[in-house]
């Protein structure tokens, strides 16, 4: 039995509690519902991930537990610069594929695969993807879990957003609900 506890204290002595490169995502869990008939995919490009660190990060995996929702496959996009105004647009949620504004666009013919990617230090790129409703029932989507490397550490990031495709959404199609989790944790 004490070896069991020294093993296990020294695992959780390799771990720290601090955020990432991609940051921490907060503790609070917002859900963004979005207008969606059976059988209707949606574009969800909410997430953006930027490198805070000084080494390039890597993605490792992206897991999105989901119910009566079916995801296509995962891209990073670069973010759009509009040069008549200045800003940065996100694609945001509508049709897919995302070639419903020039942002998107944009964005959509420069994706690459998000399983491997790199992104650079200082660089933001964010994460696309499409939901199909797959039944009557509202389709829920939790905040995606991404699993990326950077400078030879291991880390997890629990993004607090969450994603329902519903036939009516709220009228303001966001709610706040408090959770307090680790949104984002070093994995050595």
């Amino acid at each position: 039995m004490p070896g069991a506890l020294l093993a296990a204290a020294a695992l959780l002595s390799a771990c720290s509690a601090g955020p990432g490169p991609l940051g921490n995502a907060g503790d609070s869990m917002f859900t963004q519902c979005t207008p969606a008939r059976p059988g209707q995919t949606i574009t969800v490009g909410i997430w953006e991930l930027h490198n805070h660190g000084t080494s390039p990060v890597t993605i490792q995996s992206i897991h999105i537990g989901a119910r009566n929702l079916r995801m296509t496959r995962l891209w990073l996009v670069p973010i759009y610069h509009d040069p008549k105004n200045g800003q940065f647009d996100s694609v945001g949620a509508g049709p897919y594929p995302p070639t419903f504004s020039v942002a998107a666009s944009w964005s959509w013919a420069r994706r690459q695969p998000a399983i491997g990617a790199v992104i650079r230090a200082s660089q933001t790129r964010n994460l696309e993807f499409g939901l199909t409703r797959t039944s009557a029932t509202t389709g829920r989507a939790g905040g995606p879990v991404i699993v990326y490397s950077a400078g030879g550490s291991s880390y997890s990031l629990t993004e607090n957003t969450a994603e329902t495709l519903a036939t009516n959404c709220q009228p303001r199609g966001i709610r706040l609900t408090d959770m307090s989790r680790a949104s984002d944790r070093h994995v050595r």
